[in-house]
């Protein structure tokens, strides 16, 4: 009897451990994001944690120069980042897998600041000073600036750095979101 039990402990803990893993992962840490070309803005890299490329980001249609629809691809992950409507830049939405980031604007046609949820998480993000270099995002109401971002170089926004100390129940896909649209409506 007591090694049925042991043997049913053992195979519990085994299958805890196996179904548990997925969810212990390191979060990554977005650390910067340069054009690839110094004269293109259709062409991002992503740079993680120690700041090592790890990934892009792409105008879907470069040649029409249609910035309402990009590709990235990020640590193994491949999605979209797409306007949700023709002529309403108000509303974008993420999509990697099964996972779906929906970006808005607070106030429609104010493009200073987002609400950015994956249905689980949500937050928003602002402009902290308007018609001032260097330009700065940040998530609202933050006061221990855990996740903020701005261009490394005044009057030049093709270079973004990137503080990032959120906790690790914020998915790459939401800070991805984040800092993508915001980059975006500040050129």
């Amino acid at each position: 009897m007591n090694s049925v039990i042991s043997i049913m402990k053992v195979t519990f803990y085994i299958l805890f451990f196996f179904l548990s893993t997925p969810f212990l992962g390191v979060s990554q840490n977005l650390y910067s994001l340069h054009t690839q070309w110094d004269d293109d803005i259709k062409q991002w890299e992503i740079k993680l944690d120690e700041g090592e490329i790890e990934g892009e980001i792409e105008m879907t249609w470069r040649l029409r120069g249609d910035m309402t629809d990009w590709t990235y691809r990020i640590d193994g992950k491949r999605g979209t980042i797409k306007q949700k409507w023709e002529n309403n830049a108000n509303v974008w939405e993420l999509r990697s897998g099964s996972t779906i980031v929906k970006i808005s604007t607070v106030w429609s046609g104010d493009f200073s600041s987002f609400r950015i949820s994956d249905g689980i998480k949500t937050f928003k993000i602002e402009r902290k000073f308007l018609n001032t270099d260097p330009i700065e995002w940040s998530i609202m109401d933050d006061e221990d600036d855990l996740f903020f971002w701005y261009n490394e170089f005044q009057n030049d926004i093709r270079d973004w750095i990137i503080e990032d100390r959120l906790p690790e129940d914020f998915s790459l896909e939401l800070k991805l979101a984040a800092v993508f649209v915001s980059i975006l409506h500040s050129l």
